[in-house]
């Protein structure tokens, strides 16, 4: 996972990006988005289930376990 600010020191000054660069940066913005909206889900089910493993956590999130 590249994070958006990682994407912007590869790629430099926006201004220059052509459309495919500016769509792979929102792609990574959404990841990131979509990572910390998840965050709460994974600590309630981290809370209910403390031996649960970080492989498990990501199941669960990933829809794997419920």
């Amino acid at each position: 996972m590249t994070l958006p600010g990682q994407f912007l020191k590869t790629h430099g000054d926006p201004v220059t990006w052509c459309a495919a660069e500016f769509e792979e940066y929102l792609d990574c913005c959404d990841e990131v988005k979509d990572i910390f909206d998840a965050l709460p889900k994974a600590a309630r089910f981290a809370a209910a289930n403390p031996a649960a493993t970080p492989a498990e956590i990501a199941a669960y999130l990933r829809g794997g376990a419920r």
